[in-house]
């Protein structure tokens, strides 16, 4: 499936349901980056705008620039009270802002559907010379916890090309391509979800691999997802652990 349509019937499960991401990350872009409130941010893949809204809130001015229609028009409905959000129909490989137009790159679970080489170019092309270029990632911690195994095995079980697409997740080789010879850095910190059924349920369908309601095993892979969660949850939750990766380089060094 083209991977600018793979996410356009799943965009409300994706609003409710998707991880955000910590504000340690401001903090380690200011101290490590020079990130001040005047710096101008373009958010490649932006989908809903859940990375978007993180640095909306501090008053960046963000381009956030989405291929998807759905998911695009969904982050315009969001986040139309700010002044500083600009929607932009465009691609990480075309994204149609003008030169050296922005201070920082950012992609939060998007690089993996980027095309790497054709990437660099376009943030060579927005970015000064002293530019940056970060990658923002949340890895499930699949061996956190009974529960979160039980999840694991159940989307290798019940997803439509899991295994591939978890193939992809970001390796130091995939992004060698876009720093080049720019030493490549990396920060983590702790994030998580609380769901209770429904939320688990809504975690699962915001997923692109998640089947769809005429696949002939969905109901049962809910009802498989139900007694995962009624085997493991305490005080009708459970949790969903993760560790957001940042990786942050300079492309022109």
């Amino acid at each position: 499936m083209d991977p600018q349509l793979r996410f356009s019937e799943t965009v409300d499960n994706y609003i409710r349901y998707r991880p955000g991401y910590p504000k340690a990350i401001l903090e380690l872009m200011a101290e490590e980056m020079g990130l001040e409130e005047s710096a101008v941010i373009a958010d490649i893949g932006s989908g809903t705008g859940k990375l978007t809204q993180l640095f909306l809130d501090e008053d960046h001015l963000v381009y956030g620039v989405e291929p998807n229609r759905e998911m695009r028009r969904a982050a315009e409905d969001l986040l139309v009270e700010y002044d500083n959000f600009s929607s932009v129909s465009g691609s990480a490989e075309q994204t149609t802002l003008d030169n050296q137009s922005v201070d920082f790159v950012v992609a939060g679970q998007a690089y993996h559907w980027f095309e790497a080489a054709a990437f660099r170019k376009e943030c060579l092309r927005l970015l000064p010379t002293e530019g940056w270029a970060v990658i923002v990632w949340n890895d499930r911690e699949d061996e956190h916890s009974e529960f979160m195994k039980a999840y694991e095995a159940f989307l290798q079980k019940y997803s439509t090309d899991y295994k591939e697409i978890d193939l992809r997740r970001i390796d130091q080789k995939a992004l060698q391509v876009l720093y080049a010879k720019s030493p490549i850095r990396h920060a983590a910190f702790n994030n998580q979800q609380l769901f209770d059924w429904e939320g688990l349920k809504g975690r699962y369908l915001s997923c692109s691999y998640a089947l769809k309601q005429d696949h002939k095993d969905y109901e049962e892979a809910l009802q498989r997802l139900q007694q995962i969660f009624e085997q493991y949850a305490e005080e009708n939750q459970v949790i969903m652990k993760y560790k957001t990766s940042v990786y942050y380089g300079q492309p022109h060094a």
